[in-house]
């Protein structure tokens, strides 16, 4: 069984539900991590034509330059290397937009487009 907890009702139900177990079960707790959103992988995207067509590079090398310079980095066969944008959250990638963005104007001099702008 699993439960999937998003109000107070949710709550309740979990609480029932494990109230009324035998003995003999195991129960695992974890908090859902949401995907960054697709207003989010758009906004990025985006943000990385504009950077790319300023600077003269491709937005494929614009994302692995800001992956290697904001993101995580984890070990991968004995190597090094920058995290994935696939592996962020909401919260995290809210948190790499923002670096990409003040790092696009105040290193960069470039005002990036807001969701409402594309």
């Amino acid at each position: 069984m699993k439960l999937y907890i998003f109000n107070c009702i949710d709550r309740g139900k979990a609480i029932d539900a494990i109230q009324g177990l035998e003995n003999g079960y195991t129960v695992e707790i974890k908090k859902v991590s949401t995907k960054r959103s697709l207003s989010q992988n758009k906004l990025y995207w985006r943000w990385l034509d504009v950077i790319g067509n300023e600077l003269g590079y491709h937005r494929e090398d614009v994302h692995e330059i800001y992956k290697d310079m904001f993101l995580i980095r984890k070990e991968v066969m004995g190597r090094t290397i920058a995290g994935s944008t696939r592996d962020c959250n909401t919260k995290t990638f809210t948190d790499y937009l923002d670096k990409i963005q003040i790092h696009a104007a105040s290193e960069l001099g470039i005002n990036l487009p807001t969701l409402q702008d594309i």
